[in-house]
C-alpha cells in the first residue's frame, strides 16, 4: 500500500497494518507545522491528537519517501526516509522543441507583443509570495533601466499577481513586462521556448513551515528550465544550491537580494555563449538526475524495498 501524507487521512496506511501489508507513505510537506501556523496551534490547544497520529502513520509506515527529510518529525529513525525528488517531464521539455515547433513560437512572439530582438527572461509557477514573483518583478525593474533589450515574461497565476502588475505600472517599466496568466500544460514549453534565462528567485521568509523544515519542495520550474536548456537563477539556500550548482547549470542569489539577482539575469544575457553552456549542462543535470524517469526508477526500488522487508517479517503473507 502507497499513500500520500494529508491531514485526516492514513486509512490506507491504517489498513496495511491491519492486514499485515508493507507500506509506503509518501511526504511532501512537513508533517508537524510549525508554532505559527494556525492549524498546528489548534491541535496544541486540544492535546496534540494530529501530531501523534501523523508520527503514529510514520512509525507504522515500512518506508517513507520524501524530498527532504525533515519533513518528517525527528524521532522517526532517519533510515527509515529515502529521499526522492520529483522531476520533469524531459520527453516534453526539451531544447529541439525551439526547432520543432518554430512557426507556434513565433506565433506566441507576436502575441505577446515581443520584438523579434527581445531578450527574455521567464517566471513560471505560482503568484504566491515565496514563489517570489515580486522580487523577479523587482529585480527586473532594475534591470530594464539598464538595458533597453530585456523583456520578463511572468507564466503562472496566483493571489499575488493584482499586487505585481500593479507595481510594474506603476514603475512606469509594464511595457516590458508581459503577464501570461495560466496557460495549457501542454503550451508550456512553447513559453519556456521563448526564454534565454529561467528564474526561480523563492523566498522562504514567507513561508513559516520552509524556515521551519528548509526547502523541501521539489522545484518543478527549475526542472522545467533545465529540461528545456535554460541557464537558472535561483536562491542559494539548500537543496536548491544542490540541483543548480553555481557557475554549473546556472547562477545562485542570496534570498531577497534584488541587486544581485538583477546582476545575475543581467551576467547571463551579457554571456550567450557561456549561458548556453550552462543551459546544456542543466540539461544533462535533469535528465541524470531529476527526470520522472529516474523518479520512478527510485520509487520502484524503494517499493520493491518495503516487499522484501515485508516478506522477511511476516508482512504481507498471503
Amino acid at each position: 500500500v502507497m499513500e500520500r501524507y494529508y491531514n485526516f487521512a492514513g486509512a490506507g496506511i491504517y489498513w496495511a497494518r491491519r492486514l499485515g501489508l508493507p507500506a509506503v507513505l509518501e511526504v511532501n510537506a512537513l508533517i508537524v507545522d510549525p508554532p505559527e501556523v494556525r492549524k498546528r496551534r489548534l491541535d496544541d490547544l486540544l492535546g496534540g491528537p494530529m501530531r501523534r497520529w501523523a508520527v503514529t502513520q510514520c512509525r507504522w509506515a515500512t518506508r517513507i519517501v520524501t524530498p527532504l527529510h525533515t519533513t518528517v518529525p525527528a524521532e522517526i529513525p532517519r533510515d527509515r526516509i529515502v529521499e526522492i525528488p520529483w522531476g520533469a517531464n524531459t520527453a516534453r521539455f526539451r531544447p529541439a522543441v525551439r526547432t520543432e515547433r518554430a512557426g507556434e513560437i513565433a506565433a506566441l512572439r507576436a502575441r505577446l507583443g515581443l520584438p523579434p530582438e527581445a531578450r527574455v527572461v521567464v517566471f513560471l509557477g505560482s503568484f504566491r509570495a515565496w514563489h517570489g514573483a515580486q522580487e523577479f518583478a523587482d529585480a527586473g525593474r532594475r534591470l530594464a533601466t539598464e538595458r533597453d533589450d530585456v523583456y520578463f515574461l511572468l507564466v503562472g497565476k496566483g493571489p499575488q499577481r493584482p499586487a505585481v502588475e500593479a507595481c510594474c505600472r506603476e514603475s512606469g517599466q509594464m511595457a516590458r513586462f508581459r503577464f501570461a496568466g495560466s496557460v495549457p500544460y501542454d503550451d508550456v514549453p512553447l513559453y519556456l521556448g521563448l526564454a534565454e534565462v529561467g528564474v526561480a528567485p523563492f523566498q522562504t521568509r514567507h513561508h513559516p513551515a520552509l524556515q521551519a523544515g528548509g526547502f523541501f519542495w521539489s522545484p518543478l520550474k527549475v526542472f522545467e528550465y533545465m529540461a528545456m536548456g535554460l541557464p537558472v537563477v535561483t536562491t542559494a539556500i539548500p537543496p536548491l544550491d544542490r540541483i543548480i550548482r553555481a557557475g554549473e547549470e546556472g547562477l545562485l542569489v542570496p534570498e531577497g537580494d534584488m541587486a544581485r539577482l538583477a546582476r545575475a539575469m543581467g551576467a547571463l544575457l551579457d554571456a550567450p555563449e557561456r549561458a548556453q553552456a550552462l543551459g546544456q549542462r542543466a540539461r544533462e543535470r535533469v535528465v541524470a538526475e531529476y527526470s520522472w524517469v529516474r523518479h520512478c526508477e527510485r520509487l520502484e526500488r524503494v517499493l520493491r524495498e518495503a516487499v522484501r522487508e515485508g516478506k522477511s517479517t511476516g508482512q504481507g503473507a498471503s
